[in-house]
């Protein structure tokens, strides 16, 4: 049986956007195993009595049930520099804890930090998150994610960025990128210009 993820950032002993990751859970689980039940994320998980104040990566691993809960500190990966990879195949609905295929193309970044995957013409993800582009103001993100995030889905449904379909040849028009996921807040200080994508 697969395994899966759920990523939860932990601020201060507090679990941040739980109800979008029990969502996804639940929606992973009926699509994947055909669970007629749900498992209750915020009953399961109980920060250590020693973990102090701060950040703190939760990590899920489940199946038809939760196999293990993990609690690490978080340390977040410098990301600058972006290489365009293309695979036409790759595919990744779910977080699954399997990322060979995404692991594959995280080698190909050459001097690059990470990658930018384009799939059949279109930007999807980086290796590791969501990516939102800056044009006149108004941030946007992809509407064919590899991974459709919980940041994701909060920044779209708080208004703040719109799903679009961005051709590869439709970078040049974007001023600045920035990677969102679970443990990335939306924080424009944290953007790069559109020139640190690299072909």
């Amino acid at each position: 049986m697969c395994h899966l993820l759920e990523t939860i950032k932990i601020v201060n002993r507090q679990p941040v956007n739980l109800d979008l990751h029990q969502r996804r859970v639940a929606k992973s689980r009926k699509e994947l195993f055909h669970a007629k039940d749900d498992f209750d994320l915020s009953r399961l998980i109980s920060v250590p009595e020693n973990m102090g104040e701060g950040v703190y990566k939760c990590r899920v691993t489940y199946g038809l049930q939760v196999e293990k809960i993990e609690f690490e500190p978080y340390l977040p990966r410098q990301i600058n520099t972006l290489k365009l990879v293309f695979d036409d195949e790759i595919s990744y609905p779910h977080k699954f804890a399997d990322r060979s295929g995404l692991n594959r193309l995280f080698e190909l970044r050459g001097d690059c930090d990470d990658v930018l995957v384009v799939k059949k013409g279109l930007v999807t993800d980086t290796s590791f998150s969501n990516i939102l582009f800056l044009k006149k103001g108004q941030w946007y993100t992809s509407d064919k994610p590899l991974l459709e995030g919980t940041k994701r889905e909060f920044l779209i449904k708080s208004g703040l960025v719109f799903p679009m379909k961005i051709h590869v040849s439709d970078l040049g028009n974007f001023e600045k990128f920035m990677l969102v996921n679970a443990m990335l807040d939306f924080d424009e200080n944290r953007a790069h210009g559109i020139i640190n994508i690299c072909i």
